[in-house]
């Protein structure tokens, strides 16, 4: 926390360093805000995918960059998220580093092992969320025996994207106050 914080005052101080020479009848107050708010969107993205990191432990597929920033157009603002899909590929690992057997394995076990899903971010909502104790196969089934799957207990990581967006409006105000208060002085 203190850290974002000296790294936050950094920023600042280089900040009214550049506006301090900066001519104010070149400033695009608009493009200024917007990129203000975009700067505030990813620290917080960074913050919680450091938190997933923790969570998540040794994770060699990664699932951590399934933590999305969404932009809003119309206003001036946006969300950090594990629910909006990307708009390009999907997600594929090989399974070249499996351990080779010579046996049959269906297209679903396939499936199942390689993060299958329409983003990285399907591993992060059993993650956060948890999951309940998983038996396989049913008492009176003759299909897919009985075994007890575990449980997954909830991290819930993405409490630190809430903590870090209550503290974004602030951090945008005083960048913007810093603005307006030089704009004011010329």
């Amino acid at each position: 926390m203190e850290d974002l914080q000296g790294q936050q005052d950094k920023v600042i101080f280089s900040m009214q360093k550049q506006l301090a020479n900066m001519d104010w009848s070149q400033i695009d107050r608009k493009a200024t805000e917007k990129k203000m708010v975009d700067t505030e969107l990813k620290r917080v993205q960074k913050a919680t995918q450091q938190a997933a990191r923790a969570a998540l432990g040794d994770d060699r597929r990664q699932a951590y960059k399934g933590i999305r920033v969404t932009k809003y157009k119309r206003i001036m603002g946006g969300n950090v998220n594990i629910l909006s899909p990307r708009k390009g590929g999907t997600y594929v690992v090989a399974s070249d580093t499996a351990r080779i057997r010579n046996r049959y394995r269906s297209e679903r076990s396939k499936m199942m092992a390689s993060y299958a899903g329409p983003s990285r971010s399907f591993v992060l909502r059993f993650i956060e969320g948890g999951t309940v104790v998983r038996t396989a196969g049913t008492k009176y089934s003759s299909k897919g025996g009985s075994g007890n799957r575990g449980a997954i207990t909830a991290k819930s990581y993405m409490s630190t994207a809430q903590a870090e967006m209550s503290r974004a409006p602030e951090n945008l105000m005083r960048q913007i106050g810093l603005i307006m208060d030089k704009q004011f002085e010329s």
